[in-house]
């Protein structure tokens, strides 16, 4: 997917002048989370891998003709992934990856971002070791599952302590792919 650097800026949210304040979202009466109507277009940033890339691709777009509803501002990379704990046996892309997480956190607080969607596929999925004593874990691992919910958690907690009023983990469809290379074992 190529987006223009002329959609991207027209969708991205914009920066706040020094001591400009920023209007809250209105409130919900419903009680159902969703605000009725909306005071101010939402801030959003969407993270996570390629498919949280190519998901950010589109709501650029989709932000560029609806800048009235939402701005948009994606912080996502191929290759990485939610979870910065553990170590992957094969991680060619940690040090881009956590300079991807520190700068998420970052941007949140000063973009003042209402909300964060994350979605990750494969690269939170790989075998990981966390502590030599429990070894190399795969995913079916009960300690893997709660290693990487751990490592969710983390980033939730950094996220809302850096202002972002919501959270919202998206579980992307599971890709349907024939095994081949790393998969086959």
């Amino acid at each position: 997917t190529f987006v223009a650097p002329e959609t991207r800026s027209r969708a991205a949210i914009p920066r706040l002048v020094e001591g400009e304040a920023l209007v809250p979202l209105s409130a919900d009466d419903s009680g159902s989370g969703i605000p009725d109507g909306l005071s101010r277009p939402a801030r959003v940033m969407i993270v996570g891998d390629s498919t949280a890339f190519a998901t950010g691709e589109g709501m650029v777009q989709w932000s560029a003709e609806h800048r009235d509803v939402m701005r948009i501002t994606p912080a996502a990379g191929v290759g990485c992934g939610l979870n910065g704990t553990g170590m992957l046996p094969d991680d060619e892309y940690r040090g881009v990856c956590d300079d991807l997480r520190r700068g998420i956190v970052e941007h949140v607080a000063n973009l003042r971002v209402d909300a964060v969607v994350a979605m990750v596929t494969f690269r939170d999925m790989e075998d990981r070791m966390w502590n030599p004593a429990e070894g190399v874990l795969t995913p079916t691992d009960d300690a893997f599952r709660q290693h990487l919910l751990d490592g969710y958690e983390v980033l939730t907690s950094q996220l809302l302590a850096a202002g972002v009023t919501r959270v919202i983990w998206v579980i992307p469809p599971t890709p349907s792919l024939p095994p081949v290379g790393d998969l086959l074992a």
